[in-house]
């Protein structure tokens, strides 16, 4: 169990991560993509890198020209697999339990969470992000999908899921709902009021249907990193604006972002700009070993 005190701090949740992680030596795939040159780098570097650290037994899973470009720079440490559908390749090995984990790596995010819900029958798919402040905060966050939680209903689906995997981690789940303004702005615009609205109908749900601590924070994301573990966008668009502002902009990290549907399985999402995945392999390696009946 993690310590109570909010925040979290980031080294504490690596610790717990990396005791998981190497209980048991599990296999993570990682599939590696060519939108950007360096892309099949990166995930071939950081995939030497988790294996050397004993994180996890690696397998790269990519295009026939993917895995062409990373070639000469492979050894033993690493399996790479080429195949013509490397989206539809990596979640059948999940699915088959030929790996115990995947992460989606540079793959393409359309094409392979497309595959996700094809495979294990979803009709959505709901990701929560397992983030790090400059500071060295650890929060989680959702939406951050374009297409999730744009109503009530997908935030507090969102959130049940977020909440097992808070709980698989050994986290406290506190919640804190955003939306377009401070509780005061009621009444200056209809879509930033209808925000408004939204965060007050989930909170009083959440508390109803999950029994935990949830709160309206307004637009204050600043203050509810500090105060809460699961911080709840307005919509996936403004989530996704977060992340990558945090992440790719801010100096923040990212562990990479789960998801919760397919719990105990383990896929865990990643943005194609993340500039590392050793977190994401980690996370990914100590869910599959955590085996709780989420």
């Amino acid at each position: 169990m993690l310590s109570p005190e909010i925040p979290i701090r980031a080294d504490r949740l690596r610790e717990r991560l990396l005791r998981e992680a190497t209980k048991r030596r599990v296999t993570v795939a990682i599939g590696i993509g060519l939108e950007r040159e360096d892309y099949p780098g990166k995930v071939l570097r950081d995939s030497k890198k988790a294996v050397e650290q004993g994180l996890a037994y690696v397998k790269i899973v990519g295009s026939e020209e993917a895995v062409g470009r990373i070639s000469k720079l492979c050894d033993s440490a690493v399996e790479v697999i080429a195949t013509r559908e490397p989206e539809s390749t990596i979640v059948e090995m999940l699915a088959k339990g030929e790996v115990e984990a995947v992460v989606r790596g540079t793959l393409s995010a359309n094409k392979t969470l497309r595959e996700l819900k094809r495979v294990f029958e979803l009709k959505r798919v709901h990701r929560v992000a397992v983030l790090e402040t400059p500071d060295h905060t650890v929060f989680f966050l959702a939406p951050v999908g374009v297409d999730e939680g744009n109503d009530v209903e997908d935030k507090v689906e969102l959130v049940k899921g977020g909440v097992r995997l808070l709980r698989a981690l050994g986290v406290r789940p506190i919640v804190a709902v955003l939306s377009g303004g401070r509780l005061e702005d009621y009444g200056r615009d209809a879509m930033v009021d209808e925000t408004l609205r939204q965060a007050e109908v989930v909170v009083d749900r959440v508390r109803r249907e999950c029994s935990i601590e949830a709160y309206h924070q307004g637009i204050l994301i600043e203050d509810a990193v500090k105060c809460a573990t699961l911080v709840i966008a307005p919509n996936g668009m403004t989530g996704n604006i977060i992340f990558r502002v945090l992440t790719l902009i801010g100096g923040g990290g990212a562990f990479g972002a789960p998801v919760v549907d397919l719990l105990p399985k383990v896929f865990v999402d990643v943005s194609r700009a993340m500039e590392n995945y050793i977190g994401s392999i980690l996370l990914s390696a100590a869910l599959a070993n955590l085996a709780l009946p989420f």
